[in-house]
């Protein structure tokens, strides 16, 4: 769950290189946003704050909380 002090993105990938065609979930619903995704043990993945506007530079606070579910 990402609440921040910006109009904020999340991203959950498993290349940065590759951002568009690997991204495995991403929320970008304008309020605080959340992801839900699974995982196989040992697979490495990269979580992405971004701003939400590509022609205005967005920065501010914001806080992170991550929850493993086990199945």
């Amino acid at each position: 769950v990402l609440d921040a002090s910006f109009q904020g993105v999340l991203y959950v990938t498993h290349s940065c290189l590759l951002l568009p065609s690997s991204c495995i979930a991403l929320s970008d619903d304008r309020s605080q946003e959340r992801v839900v995704f699974s995982l196989n043990a040992g697979q490495l993945v990269y979580l992405v704050v971004d701003g939400a506007s590509n022609s205005q530079n967005q920065s501010g606070s914001y806080t992170l909380r991550v929850q493993a579910v086990e199945e």
